[in-house]
């Protein structure tokens, strides 16, 4: 594949073998870039692989990290000792066992890959955030209520008149993307036995790996809509 393309993946929430496998099929190189929704430990059986494999692409890549909130509750721990048990009670737990059952057993290198995660990401024609955008609030007022816990509703108007907003956050529990005027939401449900999704929006294409790592298969924004019409 050539030319630089531009990557968005959903909520990956430490499914590793459905991000090897989309990674695999995507075939990412120098000239993409790749934006990560948010999200990306807890729940699922391997965060550490994910942190790990995440690490790896951004040194073949422009890759960007969206801060979801699962991020903001271990980050709230690791960084500054609160909030523990929410963490613990959201997820936290697996991404634990998955190094070795220690906060203590966490590379540095892990959590300042977290912190260095930002609140989103903006280009002429997209806007990428976790969860929600507070309508007619500038994306630099936006608050973290709205960026990494709101929940996102079919009925929303656009934010943007001009721009596609791709979010995550929102379980799609059909296994399928929401796209609604103005909105792209990824989150898929990956680690409830749904799918991973990833897409490419200057070929206007999705892909779907499942959490054992099989690959689920593409398809278009055109063929999204007549799927969930």
């Amino acid at each position: 594949m050539s030319g630089s393309r531009l990557f968005a993946i959903g909520d990956i929430h430490g499914c590793d073998q459905a991000l090897e496998t989309l990674l695999d099929e995507l075939e990412i190189t120098s000239d993409d870039t790749v934006i990560v929704l948010g999200d990306l430990i807890n729940r699922g059986m391997d965060s550490k692989g994910v942190i790990e494999r995440l690490i790896e692409l951004s040194k073949s890549c422009q890759l960007i990290r969206i801060k979801g909130n699962h991020e903001e509750m271990a980050l709230n721990v690791l960084r500054d000792g609160r909030g523990l048990d929410l963490w613990m009670e959201y997820g936290g737990k697996s991404t634990l066992e998955s190094y070795g059952g220690s906060i203590d057993k966490i590379p540095e290198e892990h959590v300042e890959f977290l912190d260095q995660c930002v609140p989103y990401y903006e280009t002429d024609e997209y806007v990428f955030v976790h969860a929600n955008l507070e309508p007619k609030v500038a994306l630099d007022q936006q608050s973290s209520q709205w960026l990494r816990w709101q929940r996102f509703k079919s009925s929303q108007p656009r934010w943007d008149a001009n721009r596609l907003v791709i979010c995550g956050h929102t379980p799609q529990k059909s296994g399928l993307p929401l796209m609604t005027d103005g909105w792209l939401c990824l989150d898929t449900y990956t680690y409830g036995g749904m799918a991973l999704t990833a897409t490419e929006l200057n070929s206007a294409m999705l892909y779907q790996s499942l959490a054992n790592g099989q690959y689920r298969g593409d398809f278009s924004f055109e063929d999204l809509k007549m799927l969930t019409a």
